[in-house]
């Protein structure tokens, strides 16, 4: 049977937060006496970045989905001052901060991203889009475009008009499209000529 996955494991952010959280309990293990006090709040804090990002992410308001990823944020930035912190106490090796902070620093920027992002969809959900809606919306333009010259080619035209609707979804990068409106141009057709002919009939009484 497969492992169920859940929308916040598809985002690399949470997977590299994963991540962390394995790397920061492997140096804790190591950490007695003095520092055990800066070694359980590093674990809560490392802790604390895949919780706030998982749970932020299954938040429909996008306001309480900023909320959660700042404090997803907020606390890879108090485990860069512990791993400083553990450093000048001389507790963890020079080569272990330098390994955790840049792990923490490409978190922060991602989850800046994600926040700054969240923000301008809420300000402007018409005009916002993010580049792989864009990548995806491209390849459906390009795909409309080959069956329209499939049908040039050979001649043949469709009856029906489908209208779509489609909307940017906040936790996926994805567009979802629903059908808002078929028209069958084969009714059209008919009535314009049943119009036609009443006009045909209507101007032979008369003459």
């Amino acid at each position: 049977m497969n492992e169920p996955v859940f929308d916040h494991e598809k985002l690399d952010v949470y997977r590299l937060s994963i991540d962390y959280v394995a790397f920061s309990y492997a140096i804790a293990s190591r950490l007695t006496g003095n520092n055990r006090h800066a070694r359980d709040r590093w674990l809560r804090a490392a802790q604390s970045i895949p919780l706030n990002i998982a749970e932020g992410n299954g938040k429909h308001s996008l306001k309480d989905r900023s909320r959660f990823f700042n404090i997803a944020r907020g606390s890879a930035l108090e485990c860069a001052a512990i791993h400083d912190i553990l450093t000048v106490c001389h507790a963890i090796d020079p080569d272990d901060k330098l390994t955790g902070k840049s792990q923490l620093l490409r978190f922060v920027a991602m989850l800046t991203k994600l926040v700054a992002r969240n923000e301008s969809v809420s300000e402007n959900p018409t005009v916002c889009q993010t580049a792989f809606e864009q990548e995806q919306e491209h390849e459906h333009e390009v795909g409309v475009q080959g069956l329209e010259e499939q049908h040039r080619q050979s001649g043949e035209q469709s009856n029906l008009t489908v209208g779509l609707l489609g909307r940017s979804l906040r936790d996926r990068d994805a567009i979802e499209l629903g059908i808002v409106h078929i028209e069958d141009k084969r009714e059209r057709a008919n009535q314009v000529n049943r119009g036609r002919l009443s006009l045909s009939n209507h101007g032979g009484g008369t003459k």
